[in-house]
């Protein structure tokens, strides 16, 4: 019994000089697959296998745009909009340019907890022992020194 989606279809040919040739123009991957009747993965695949030298996108020009964009003050989402790039990307290539880096102020102090009260009181009526001017009983307490 076979197995996967393909399962009793004999595996399409393609073209693998034509494939090549059509990247090496420069038409865009998702064109190039939907072309020649295979997913995206397989041309990458077939170009890889016949080592043709890859495609990269230039970003030189974008840096530049970014960082006039960012020094007029525009949003990272609204310039990744404009240039229809990721926001990561953006996010990148700014802080590569110097921006996006928080400065942050002096180091905080950390908060030191209240100081103790000296004083605890103890109820006369349920000798209860409390901070407060009442006991949980609700009766009025007087206070005594603490014997830390």
């Amino acid at each position: 019994m076979k197995r996967g989606n393909w399962a009793g279809h004999a595996p399409r040919r393609i073209n693998h000089d034509l494939l090549i040739e059509l990247y090496r123009q420069g038409i865009p991957v998702l064109d190039i697959a939907t072309r020649m009747g295979c997913s995206r993965r397989r041309v990458y695949r077939i170009i890889k296998t016949n080592q043709v030298p890859t495609r990269r996108r230039h970003y030189a020009n974008l840096t530049q745009q970014i960082v006039q964009m960012m020094r007029q003050g525009t949003r990272q989402m609204d310039i990744a909009a404009i240039l229809g790039v990721s926001t990561s990307t953006i996010s990148y290539y700014a802080r590569q340019a110097g921006y996006g880096k928080r400065k942050h102020g002096p180091k905080r102090q950390p908060v030191k907890p209240p100081p103790k009260p000296t004083m605890r009181r103890r109820c006369p009526d349920c000798y209860a022992v409390t901070m407060n001017p009442t006991c949980p009983n609700g009766h009025t307490v007087y206070e005594e020194p603490n014997d830390e």
